[in-house]
């Protein structure tokens, strides 16, 4: 340290150049802002420009509680001002799905992480906020295929195209095989196919790559506790949704054990 006040050499003029602090806020992926102990906002960057609506002047002083709808901005006042008791670098209100208000009066989903420093004329709190809006349409599109899959009688099992690892199971394959969904998520068919091997599995999807339908098996499944019984198989390769989407087997799997013992 041979700069001035504990400053890296080097670096003193850095500490100084307001303008190199707008270019790394502008330059950060997330809205950043910079509010006082009472709320007020006292910096923003182009990223929360363009989340909120505002232009950066018309955002300046306002109450970071504007930015918030208005069922929710009593519960935020009460939030941050316990945060300002005992500040810490951490997510605001985990487990809570939060909102963000546009100039317009339009909402979306946010996360949000808060730090704080203190300034000569009082503490200073940085919300970073970043818009979930994708993330949170995925999750409700994935739930959407659950229920759907949940739907069928026999067990549906959801397979990544080139790992052949389950990406969805139904509530009837976990339980026909003997694990949690979430056991389950991540294994492939040759974990609950004890006549499989990787040349014949790639073998049967062969037919499904050049073009076909669909194809159907009879093999025998294994259970958690290593009880097999008589299965039959029909895998499809439904065409992509999408130009860019991948394509992932789809395997209908029907325990046949009554069939075969009548």
């Amino acid at each position: 340290m041979d700069g001035e006040a504990g400053i890296p050499h080097g670096l003193e003029g850095l500490a100084v150049s307001e303008g190199l602090a707008w270019a790394a806020l502008d330059a950060a992926p997330d809205g950043v802002l910079v509010v006082d102990g009472a709320g007020a906002v006292l910096m923003v960057n182009k990223q929360a420009e363009e989340l909120f609506g505002y232009a950066r002047d018309d955002l300046l002083g306002r109450s970071v509680e504007d930015l918030v709808p208005d069922p929710q901005r009593a519960r935020h006042r009460a939030h941050r001002t316990r945060y300002r008791a005992a500040p810490t670098a951490r997510a605001m209100g985990e487990g809570d799905l939060l909102r963000g208000r546009r100039r317009d009066g339009s909402e979306f989903p946010v996360e949000i992480s808060l730090s704080a420093f203190g300034a000569e004329d009082g503490q200073r709190i940085i919300a970073t906020v970043r818009d979930v809006t994708s993330r949170i349409e995925a999750e409700a599109h994935t739930a959407l295929i659950q229920q759907a899959i949940d739907q069928a009688a026999d067990g549906v099992f959801i397979c990544h195209e080139r790992t052949m690892v389950f990406t969805h199971v139904s509530a009837r394959a976990a339980a026909m095989h003997g694990y949690t969904r979430q056991e389950l998520i991540g294994m492939t068919p040759l974990h609950l196919a004890p006549n499989l091997d990787p040349t014949r599995l790639e073998r049967l999807i062969a037919p499904l790559r050049a073009g076909e339908d669909s194809v159907v098996l009879a093999t025998t499944g294994l259970d958690r506790d290593g009880r097999e019984f008589p299965v039959e198989i029909n895998v499809s390769h439904p065409p992509a949704a999408a130009a860019a989407a991948s394509r992932p087997f789809v395997a209908i799997v029907r325990d046949v054990t009554e069939r075969v013992e009548a």
